[in-house]
């Protein structure tokens, strides 16, 4: 009497979706069953938070980038102004911005006077 009641005791529990990692479609293909589809639904935003969590560590705090921020907007300001000021001089050296030596001079001499104070 007993092996009949083992056998519907392993039955049932060979039944229940949750012990078996596939439950088997009508057309014999392998499917996963919801325990595992929401475990790896559970790894995959493991996964996320990781990434936003590298994300918050490699950007830092807010007056860090507005630090950098203003100091990239300080650079391209002065690197602009040295771009200006070396094409205005090679312009002025190939004579096609007439009186900008004269400029030039006139600034030099100023700037000589004042230093000299």
């Amino acid at each position: 009497m007993p092996a009949p009641l083992e056998a519907i005791v392993i039955h049932a529990l060979l039944s229940i979706k949750a012990l078996r990692p596939f439950i088997v479609a009508s057309d014999g293909v392998k499917l996963p069953s919801m325990a595992e589809k929401q475990n790896q639904e559970v790894k995959h935003l493991i996964k996320i938070e990781h990434k936003i969590d590298e994300i918050k560590n490699r950007t830092g705090s807010f007056l860090r980038a507005f630090v950098g921020g203003v100091l990239y907007g300080v650079g391209w300001i002065l690197g602009g102004i040295i771009a200006i000021v070396a094409l205005s001089w090679i312009l002025s050296l190939m004579g096609v911005i007439p009186g900008l030596a004269d400029i030039a001079q006139y600034l030099y001499n100023i700037l000589q006077t004042w230093h000299g104070r």
